[in-house]
């Protein structure tokens, strides 16, 4: 099923868990516009690591973001609502 174009927006995006790892990003160059953290997803999101493992329950509120091992956002699997 392919994913809803609501978050696309996202992709490509540092995924910053706190406000440490939001001042290390901006201390290495990169842009405030280019950093998300989690008070800016949706209440029912996952975060999907590079070669991570994930259940396959199904839950269309939720949305799934998949990142690399720099927590870039690489993309949005799943659909949302």
């Amino acid at each position: 099923m392919p994913a809803a174009p609501a978050h696309e927006h996202l992709v490509n995006k540092h995924l910053a868990k706190d406000s440490q790892k939001v001042d290390a990003l901006v201390s290495k160059g990169v842009q405030r516009d280019q950093i998300v953290t989690p008070d800016q997803l949706p209440a029912h999101h996952r975060v999907i690591p590079a070669s991570g493992m994930m259940t396959m329950d199904f839950r269309p509120e939720r949305l799934n973001l998949e990142v690399d091992e720099q927590d870039v956002i690489k993309r949005q699997v799943g659909v949302t609502v």
